[in-house]
């Protein structure tokens, strides 16, 4: 019979166990590790966070009915007492170090998107993630909710999140969106919660461009009509500067081009 690799051997595959392995030996306190290593650490955790296992106990009774599979993967089976062991003594440095030298790895991957723009792509938005008010009371959002806000700022020529932040749930968009320093020459597309005059100002005075979405009430005025190719769903094409009171106030009066 034909061997497959389980899915999550498969989820495991980015990261060399040679690369791991020597990762381990330089991010390691005490003694020689006897009755489990590193890497049994790593894939019991691993195979623990994706079923969802709820205690030391849960982990162990799991790891022990997945034998086999754990075989394949080059790990075995580790006690409840001995992970909790690694878990408390064992620098957590060790999946830092991991972490960054497969993004780093990733970021030199080229992209298999056939659509390309000429300058670098981001796309900046942000989305609260729903907690447990029970477990997590200290990010309270209402008097029944729980909830933190997860900003990201995606390039698009890897894929990969390049800009990240967490915050709380409350917080507006925008005070973390400030925050991303995007490269000169690049565009950066985002919706209407980021709709700031001044941050409009800084990002044209950086040498970044951007697309967005106006609000309903924009005042702006009309400096130049361009052709448009409605074929191509296009319906207008023009040059305009923000001219409102608050653009006004703040000193923005950089062009835009609006479609």
């Amino acid at each position: 019979m034909s061997h497959h690799n389980i899915a999550f051997h498969q989820l495991r595959n980015p990261l060399s166990r040679h690369e791991f392995e020597g990762l381990a030996k330089k991010h390691h306190s005490g003694q020689k590790l006897r009755s489990a290593t590193r890497w049994d650490q790593f894939i019991g955790m691993s195979m623990s966070q994706l079923s969802g296992r709820q205690s030391l106990r849960d982990i162990e009774s799991n790891l022990e009915a997945q034998q086999d599979k754990l075989y394949h993967l080059g790990a075995k089976p580790i006690a409840r007492s001995t992970l909790a062991r690694l878990n408390e003594n064992q620098p957590a440095k060790l999946y830092e170090a991991a972490f960054y030298k497969r993004l780093n790895h990733c970021k030199k991957q080229p992209s298999n998107q056939k659509f390309r723009f000429k300058n670098p792509l981001y796309s900046l938005d942000a989305r609260a993630i729903e907690l447990s008010l029970t477990l997590f009371p200290w990010a309270a959002h209402r008097s029944d909710t729980a909830n933190v806000k997860l900003s990201v700022g995606l390039n698009h020529g890897n894929m990969l999140p390049e800009f990240v932040a967490l915050s709380d749930g409350n917080e507006n968009d925008m005070v973390q969106g400030r925050k991303f320093e995007f490269p000169k020459g690049s565009i950066v597309a985002f919706d209407k919660g980021y709709v700031d005059y001044q941050w409009f100002g800084d990002l044209t005075e950086q040498g970044v461009s951007f697309v967005t979405r106006p609000r309903a009430k924009s005042v702006y005025k009309v400096l130049e009509r361009k052709l448009s190719n409605k074929s191509k769903g296009i319906t207008s094409d023009q040059i305009i500067q923000l001219n409102s009171a608050h653009a006004l106030k703040r000193g923005v009066t950089n062009r835009a081009r609006a479609y």
